[in-house]
């Protein structure tokens, strides 16, 4: 019954904030379920002060390592906790680390990877915030409806529902264009009237590992809420790869990191 990248079962999943329904099954959505899975990494790294102890009970259960912890004596040594927990999660951390040894060094054991083809591996990430239907993106970007479902296998009847925090698109970098392009036609421009003039230069911005709003209002001489305006943000979230529009002023001798 587990889904995902991170195989989350259902009531697991709904116990950490996913919603599994018959139009949606975040466990399958890469940025929610990661989330999801890294908040509940660290309250159980937090409870057993064991990264070892805290993956196993990730993969069976808090009621299933907490047994098997009284029956070790109170232990909270992997090695004389593992032979209570069931034979699947003995061989799991085994594996884990074997699997993120070869993932880090395949290249000393002459491995190649099986790299995807162009569309599903330079993808971009946008927020939907109203109603849409799978056959509109289709439409509007040209995009592949195998790959549609491929990279948003969490959208269970062709849909996005609307969602006031957003709900994640993620399209080849090619089709996120198009989809920016019917964007930017339907939104309303007089918010941007007083930017669109020869004092000011419009960029696109793409949120890298590290980046925040705060970052780059500092970085653009502008607020936090500005940038969230011309973004339609209903949040200061931001996620890798998400594009941004900022507006900053031409002045002489300014530069994004200062004069």
């Amino acid at each position: 019954g587990a889904a995902g990248l991170w195989q989350f079962m259902e009531s697991t999943a709904k116990e950490n904030g996913l919603i599994v329904n018959r139009q949606l099954d975040e466990r399958r959505d890469p940025y929610k379920s990661t989330i999801a899975a890294l908040h509940l990494l660290s309250d159980l790294h937090r409870e057993y002060d064991s990264w070892e102890l805290a993956l196993a009970a990730y993969n069976c259960g808090k009621g299933n390592m907490s047994r098997a912890i009284r029956m070790a004596g109170g232990s909270k040594d992997f090695d004389k906790v593992k032979r209570f927990l069931p034979r699947e999660t003995q061989r799991y951390i085994p594996r884990l680390i074997a699997a993120t040894y070869v993932a880090q060094n395949y290249f000393t054991h002459g491995l190649k990877p099986d790299w995807p083809d162009f569309d599903r591996q330079w993808t971009r990430t946008t927020k939907v915030y109203k109603y849409m239907t799978f056959h509109q993106i289709v439409q509007t970007t040209g995009v592949a409806w195998s790959v549609l479902k491929e990279l948003n296998p969490g959208y269970q009847s062709n849909i996005i529902p609307a969602n006031e925090q957003g709900n994640y698109l993620i399209l080849p970098e090619l089709a996120m264009i198009a989809f920016r392009s019917l964007q930017e036609a339907t939104k309303p421009a007089a918010r941007f009237a007083k930017y669109a003039n020869e004092d000011y230069y419009q960029t696109t911005y793409t949120i890298l590992t590290g980046d925040s709003l705060e970052k780059l209002a500092n970085m653009y001489h502008c607020s936090v809420y500005q940038i969230m305006e011309w973004n339609d943000m209903t949040s200061s979230e931001v996620f890798y790869r998400q594009e941004l529009r900022l507006f900053h002023k031409k002045e002489k001798g300014w530069g994004l990191f200062g004069a």
